[in-house]
């Protein structure tokens, strides 16, 4: 049984909708965010990470059922002598 979420890109429409719905059925809701000011909404249990540059497991609950990952990286990729995005 699930008791405990953590969900990245939780400002987006997705995101958002999906945590709201989890804490609505009584689960311990983790949401993570970039920095301070991208928590936009009055999120529960908010983690400050920047999934690109940081170490990630340093800063999550040890005790995480499901990780739901929904944040967008706009990356800029070279691939075969073209940029991708």
């Amino acid at each position: 049984m699930v008791e405990s979420v953590i969900i990245s890109g939780a400002n987006g429409f997705i995101g958002r909708h999906l945590a709201d719905y989890l804490r609505s059925k009584n689960l311990s809701v983790y949401t993570i965010f970039k920095d301070q000011k991208d928590i936009i909404l009055n999120k529960s249990n908010p983690i400050i990470c920047n999934l690109v540059e940081d170490k990630i497991e340093d800063k999550l609950p040890k005790n995480i059922d499901t990780f739901i990952h929904f944040y967008y990286i706009n990356v800029n990729i070279n691939f075969g002598g073209k940029n991708v995005t």
